[in-house]
């Protein structure tokens, strides 16, 4: 499991919700639900940031709180997947 995938267990106490859905984040893992910490630190399920990543949104690249700039490198490579698997192309793919 990468640092950018955190467990229920790890959340502060304060932080037990996602900011886009507005629901719990619980237990999941193997049954989804997964929760992601972006590098700027805010956390969201996974599907919820792969969702705002894909919206036609103008700063779907960016963190919807902060509007820090997503990267998306090795540490992120389950993510990435996920991501090009509901249709998101990468500048690295296209130039390969």
């Amino acid at each position: 499991m990468s640092e950018y995938v955190i467990t229920y267990s790890s959340l502060p106490e304060d932080d037990k919700i996602c900011p886009i859905c507005h629901e719990e984040f619980e237990e999941y893992i193997n049954n989804e639900k997964v929760i992601n910490k972006l590098k700027c630190g805010h956390i969201f399920h996974q599907d919820c940031i792969i969702n705002w990543a894909l919206s036609d949104n103008e700063n779907r690249y960016k963190c919807p709180l902060c509007r820090e700039e997503i990267e998306f490198n090795e540490a992120h490579k389950e993510f990435k997947e996920r991501m090009k698997k509901a249709g998101f192309t990468f500048e690295d793919d296209v130039h390969n």
